[in-house]
């Protein structure tokens, strides 16, 4: 069946990024790479869903851009633009604006924790749409780092993030490549 046809291919297409990633990171350990300190500049996009206080669950683009810079080897500073947009509508949605801190905890896994604001859109039961006003947002993300050439980095990354708009909770998670150029 067309099911069955898609679970085998998800399967060998997982296959064959674990093995890809393996070979990357072999590799890894002969090259001599930039340091971390200093410029940053990257994005990231996958999928997940969002869920509203209202109770609608989506399926969801996740995506942002990160700009910041490291303090060291193993701590980074950085302002993070994060959304989710549902896949159906593009209605409902979660901006955020997070100061985050990523910290690597050994070698290149890291852990992301940021606070800032955040911002939502959500479609109304009867048409029309309703906007929040800014408000309190926190996200973390978790990942590993693939140095692929001296200034470019691949991780794969699991990010969530929590939006408390206008009294109401709302929630993003998802997983997402993220690549990134150290200056």
């Amino acid at each position: 069946t067309r099911r069955c046809v898609v679970k085998k291919s998800l399967i060998v297409l997982l296959m064959l990024l674990l093995s890809t990633l393996s070979h990357a990171a072999a590799a890894d350990e002969a090259k001599e790479y930039s340091e971390r300190k200093g410029f940053l500049i990257g994005f990231d996009a996958g999928g997940g869903m969002i869920r509203f206080q209202s109770g609608e669950t989506d399926g969801a683009f996740v995506g942002g851009l990160k700009i910041g810079g490291g303090i060291s080897e193993r701590v980074l500073l950085m302002a993070e633009d994060t959304a989710a947009i549902a896949l159906v509508s593009g209605l409902p949605s979660i901006q955020a604006l997070l100061f985050s801190s990523q910290i690597f905890v050994i070698k290149n896994l890291y852990a992301r924790p940021g606070i800032g604001f955040g911002y939502g859109e959500e479609e109304l039961a009867g048409g029309g749409t309703i906007k929040t006003g800014l408000g309190f947002a926190a996200g973390l993300a978790g990942g590993y780092e693939f140095r692929l050439t001296r200034r470019f980095a691949l991780s794969p990354e699991v990010k969530g993030v929590y939006a408390r708009l206008e009294g109401r909770n709302h929630f993003s998670v998802g997983g997402v490549i993220d690549l990134r150029w150290y200056f």
